[in-house]
């Protein structure tokens, strides 16, 4: 590898290496096929392939779920699935036949659109490693397509969950997809154009706390409603807060730069970003989950039908029914 201290490498060491990661850096490059070459370069071992390669196996992962959703609906997930499921009643809808999911009245959008929300957030952090050194106006674009696919996933997330907690009332459920969409559509929007740093503090508080707000909403509202007896519900609240947990313990192994901090240069190859990311895919394995048992439950006799829906739905406060 050439020097990296050459001066037109001096955005390369500024913006994405690590005073902790001492080697295996690929060269920044400048000239000629540079993104065939940083393409090539996928093949190589160095230290942003595990980063590539943990979020391009999620990818594949969670796009050959999602094709098995749109082909067969949902009784592939529940066949694969069923051991994550531990409740009797997410059990048995595990068990259903294939032609009653099939047939079944719930959709599986909602789902799907989680799946397609972690798939853009994963192929955005795998363009990302795989083309940040071609260019600093490459780095710049990639870094805020990263970003902004993190923002879809949170979208997914709380849309996802609002279709299938308020699927009866209609009202709240599109009033908080709409605001969950809204938020988190103008941060995407505002990160991928490099607009964000325009906009006043006050604004992107409100638009974080908003987005954050419509994400809570449907955990709280089976938590605070008569959906709290229903056993899928509560262990959808659980694998949820998993995601939560899981997603901020990574966050805060790459923000505290460990364990390459405590033992610099031992760390190259599977450091603290790469930890994150694997926190990434398993915090999102448990919403997925969370979502499975959500919907096992609107599987059930009556939980679905919103012409006469379940007890539960019934004994909601009037004022959320339309």
């Amino acid at each position: 590898m050439n020097d990296l201290h050459h001066e037109k490498h001096r955005w390369f060491l500024a913006a994405v290496s690590s005073p902790f990661v001492h080697s295996r850096y690929r060269q920044p490059l400048a000239d000629g096929d540079h993104w065939k070459a940083a393409l090539r370069s996928v093949m190589m071992l160095h230290n942003e392939s595990c980063n590539i390669f943990t979020h391009l196996l999620a990818l594949l992962a969670a796009a050959t779920m999602l094709l098995a959703i749109l082909v067969s609906g949902m009784a592939p997930v529940f066949e694969l699935g069923v051991q994550f499921l531990p409740s009797r009643a997410a059990a048995a809808a595990a068990l259903v036949p294939a032609e009653a999911l099939a047939a079944a009245s719930f959709p599986t959008w909602p789902i799907s659109l989680f799946l397609g929300g972690f798939m853009s957030c994963t192929l955005g952090s795998t363009l990302y490693h795989t083309f940040v050194v071609v260019s600093p106006r490459a780095f710049q674009f990639l870094l805020r397509i990263d970003y902004a696919a993190i923002c879809a996933l949170v979208v997914s997330c709380g849309i996802s969950a609002c279709q299938h907690v308020f699927h009866c009332l209609t009202g709240v459920a599109t009033t908080m997809s709409i605001a969950c969409l809204g938020c988190g559509g103008a941060l995407i929007v505002l990160i991928a154009t490099g607009k964000m740093e325009t906009l006043g503090g006050a604004a992107r508080v409100g638009l974080f706390a908003g987005l954050t707000a419509a994400n809570l909403s449907p955990l709280i509202g089976i938590l605070v409603t008569p959906l709290r007896h229903a056993t899928p519900m509560v262990e959808a609240v659980g694998w949820a807060a998993a995601c939560v947990v899981i997603h901020g313990f990574g966050g805060a192994l790459y923000a505290m730069r460990v364990p390459e901090r405590w033992w610099p240069g031992r760390f190259d190859l599977f450091y603290s970003h790469t930890l994150m990311h694997v926190c990434v895919n398993v915090g999102s394995f448990c919403y997925f989950l969370a979502l499975c048992h959500m919907h096992s439950w609107r599987l059930m006799p009556g939980n679905s039908n919103c012409a006469a829906p379940g007890m539960a739905d019934k004994e909601w406060p009037w004022f959320l029914w339309q």
